[in-house]
């Protein structure tokens, strides 16, 4: 689905936005090469993290309008807790939460954790879109 031709910009409800750059939280480069490859047809800046530490280090020296990022983390930090950093650093972060498992009580209950969105995968291109106009507006 995100391989294509056509050149798309990020939608809003007030129309397009430019200059949106994206930071992603996965450590599965599967994961991390399709969501890329759909964010960058919808026109974002999109960069990458495969573990916590370097999520929060990207987050504090870039300048990014919203975070998705993995719930799940094997063998580091996940994504409840470099949510937690992310919002000690700018409280109005636009973080949306990631997870193949979306029955979890960080999934059901995910603004009481300070995420704006969530996304359970596998996600359509149609789910990211749409979230991201939500959380971006």
């Amino acid at each position: 689905e995100a391989d294509t031709n056509e050149k798309e910009r990020p939608i809003s409800e007030a129309g397009p936005i430019p200059d949106t750059h994206i930071l992603v939280l996965d450590d599965d480069e599967n994961v991390r090469n399709v969501t890329g490859r759909m964010l960058k047809r919808m026109g974002y800046h999109v960069t990458f993290a495969a573990e916590g530490m370097k999520a929060i280090e990207e987050y504090r020296f870039g300048q990014y309008d919203a975070v998705i990022t993995d719930l799940t983390l094997p063998g580091g930090m996940g994504g409840e807790k470099v949510a937690q950093e992310i919002l000690e650093l700018n409280p109005q972060a636009r973080l949306i939460v990631s997870s193949g498992y979306a029955t979890g009580s960080i999934m059901a209950n995910f603004k009481s954790y300070g995420f704006k969105g969530r996304l359970v995968k596998p996600y359509a291109y149609e789910d990211l879109r749409k979230i991201l106009a939500e959380v971006l507006k």
